[in-house]
């Protein structure tokens, strides 16, 4: 599994994310042989990063749920401080 950190200046950037596009350039040279990453989407758990004017932060989470418990404390939709 990979975690992608994402930093938005619009958040509704998230919804037309070109995940594909960038899981060709996320390459460690440590997937196995058989490792194709236009089929690794589901493996891929995404942290985006959205500034409020505030100077808070919003946090949204994008992938499977039964992974989203990596990623906590951080929860979909919290506000955190820097």
């Amino acid at each position: 599994m990979k975690v992608v950190v994402v930093w938005l200046e619009n958040l509704d950037d998230q919804i037309n994310f070109p995940l594909a596009d960038v899981l060709p350039l996320m390459s460690t040279g440590l997937e196995p042989p058989n490792f194709n990453s236009r089929n690794s989407e589901k493996d891929i758990f995404v942290i985006f990063v959205h500034p409020l004017q505030s100077g808070l932060h919003q946090i949204k989470l994008q992938g499977t749920a039964r992974k989203m418990y990596l990623a906590l404390p951080p929860l979909d939709g919290m506000v955190i401080s820097r």
